[in-house]
């Protein structure tokens, strides 16, 4: 094993990583990022964002020439300054270099351009671009690191996989994205996610359900993958499982945004089915297009005493939310993983879940209930088994298992195993 104390591991994630306006942000790899440094590491971030393009500026020097007003995303900036700002977006993109801490995280962040009209073909061009001048920037501020930590093929995975080539430094990429099961990559960027997987030393996937989907769209072979699930969020951790109840009737929660993914139609159709005028309530907590039809469906089937949509929660609502709750639930189409599951659990609470990919690896018949997704009948049937047995569950053992499986240390034994071979390959290759 590695001696964890000499090694720096640069993390990039695809998302920007934790920005000041949106704390939830790249939460999974603060957490990862925080086990690691507790477990000696040296651990600093890159943060990319695109920020503009080449035809937003230009249309707005010409609009501004002809006296129209300036649009929001160019507000502070004078027509006189815009042509200032397009030439240093285009040869002096140093100059939207930061430095942050987050959390104690060195962090540097960047804010691109996008050279042409923002097109899901060549988006990662750019970004790319971007994220070449932050990692320069980031060795000159904090010295080159030992290994790269990429989240996400696309596009981290394509910046790691040419840094990798360029200085010679292994990484690792960990893939948690459902874009390939839902069809959202471009075929035209497949080459590249392909060679970013061929490069890696290690590919880590949230669950093994997301290996067979890449073996099936990028044609990895799933030997090659390692299961790395993500990491309980300490503040979850910190649980003696009692419970908080501030209501007499059997609480289910659930928790995502409101989109046809999630499935909420369908829970509340299994809810209606199940649980209408009994001693039982469905909390649902998340925003999205489908705020609007869900209520209207909640007061169609006459279940507004029931049924309450509570809007999106903070870190600190959702764990207060559940541990208010009796058992959370969730109905989606597809999961890569199901952070929440695990962060229910670690609260001692008892789950549903659709047998949609990740849940399958987090969900046993002594936390919960697996069933069959898009099926109304078979999650009403769950609702009603949970309704009479909740109560006896092992909220204790629940916990006790989560942490076992998905807390800090097992997150942190992973890695080490992941990055040890990551160097060693890396050491073989130098040494051939």
């Amino acid at each position: 094993m590695i001696d964890t104390q000499k090694y720096h591991i640069l993390v990039i994630p695809s998302e920007e990583f934790q920005p000041p306006e949106s704390h939830q942000a790249g939460i999974f790899q603060l957490h990862q990022c925080l086990a690691l440094k507790a477990a000696g590491y040296r651990v600093g971030v890159i943060s990319i964002k695109q920020q503009y393009s080449l035809p937003m500026i230009i249309k707005e020097i010409m609009f501004r020439t002809f006296g129209r007003a300036a649009r929001v995303q160019l507000a502070d900036y004078r027509l006189s300054g815009l042509p200032r700002l397009l030439y240093q977006k285009l040869f002096r993109l140093e100059r939207f270099i930061s430095k942050d801490v987050v959390t104690g995280i060195p962090t540097l962040r960047i804010a691109g351009f996008y050279r042409r009209p923002p097109n899901q073909s060549t988006d990662y061009k750019d970004w790319v671009r971007a994220g070449i001048k932050a990692y320069l920037a980031y060795v000159d501020a904090y010295g080159k690191p030992d290994l790269i930590h990429a989240h996400n093929s696309h596009p981290a995975g394509i910046l790691a996989s040419r840094i990798s080539e360029q200085d010679d430094i292994p990484f690792v990429l960990t893939e948690h994205s459902s874009y390939f099961h839902r069809g959202l990559i471009p075929s035209s960027i497949m080459p590249h996610l392909r060679r970013a997987f061929e490069r890696a030393s290690v590919i880590g996937v949230v669950s093994p359900r997301l290996a067979n989907d890449l073996e099936s769209h990028v044609g990895v072979d799933t030997t090659a993958f390692h299961w790395m699930p993500n990491v309980i969020d300490p503040e979850f951790a910190r649980c003696d499982v009692e419970q908080k109840k501030v209501s007499t009737k059997m609480t289910f929660l659930s928790i995502g945004d409101l989109i046809p993914l999630k499935a909420h139609t369908e829970l509340i159709k299994a809810f209606h089915a199940s649980l209408r005028g009994k001693n039982a309530r469905l909390i649902i907590a998340g925003s999205g297009p489908m705020q609007a039809s869900l209520q209207q469906q909640i007061d169609h089937l006459e279940l507004s005493d029931q049924v309450h949509m509570v809007g999106r929660l903070g870190r600190e609502a959702v764990r207060n939310a559940i541990d208010s709750s009796d058992c959370l639930v969730l109905p989606s189409h597809y999961e890569t993983f199901g952070v929440v599951l695990i962060e229910s659990l670690a609260r001692g609470k008892p789950v549903i879940a659709t047998d949609c990919g990740g849940p399958s690896c987090i969900v046993n018949q002594d936390n919960g209930i697996l069933v069959p997704p898009e099926n109304i009948p078979e999650l009403a049937k769950a609702l009603e088994q949970m309704f009479g047995s909740h109560t006896l569950y092992d909220h204790n053992a629940i916990h006790r298992d989560a942490m076992e499986r998905f807390g800090q240390d097992r997150l942190v034994s992973d890695l080490t195993v992941a990055y040890t071979k990551a160097f060693n390959s890396s050491q073989h290759l130098n040494a051939a």
